[in-house]
Parts: C-alpha cells; sequence; structure tokens
C-alpha cells in the first residue's frame, strides 16, 4: 500500500474548474456587499465555524434571515471589529 500523499499534491489532482481560491474569504467582484454568509463572517472574525452558528444562533451576532439562508450584516461585523456589541 503506497502512503497517502501530501495535500499540496493532492491538489494537483483536482481539475483547476473544481479549485477553490481561498486566498479571501470575501468575493472580489468590485461590488461591496452589505452582507456576508455565517462562514464569512467567521473568517473575517478569527473565529471557527461552529462557534459562529452558536453565537448567532444564541443572538450574540445579529443575523438576516432570508429564506433558508442566514447572513451577517456588514455593519454588524464593523461593530463587531471596532469593539462594540
Amino acid at each position: 500500500m503506497s502512503p497517502r500523499p501530501k495535500p499540496a499534491e493532492r491538489s494537483d489532482t483536482i481539475p483547476e474548474y473544481r479549485r477553490r481560491d481561498t486566498t479571501n474569504w470575501y468575493r472580489t467582484d468590485g461590488v461591496e456587499r452589505e452582507t456576508y454568509t455565517v462562514a464569512e463572517a467567521a473568517a473575517a472574525l478569527g473565529i471557527g465555524l461552529k462557534l459562529a452558528y452558536e453565537l448567532t444562533r444564541t443572538g450574540q451576532i445579529p443575523t438576516i434571515r432570508l429564506g433558508r439562508r442566514v447572513l451577517v450584516s456588514r455593519a454588524t461585523l464593523d461593530s463587531i471589529l471596532s469593539g462594540g456589541d
């Protein structure tokens, strides 16, 4: 049995169209977004996804629900990052 390849080697086997750009947690299409997903908010805050969902569930991070989507406003993120509630 051959040893398992390292992650860098495995990424070479993923077709280019299936690769995700993980250099930025935000979209860079030139449009400033007003809302972010919980995963994007977690990345901006430097916390894990599980903790981010827990904080949204308890109301410590206010959210906006659109159908099944749970979004965090940019104003909320700016407030948290500047030290406010």
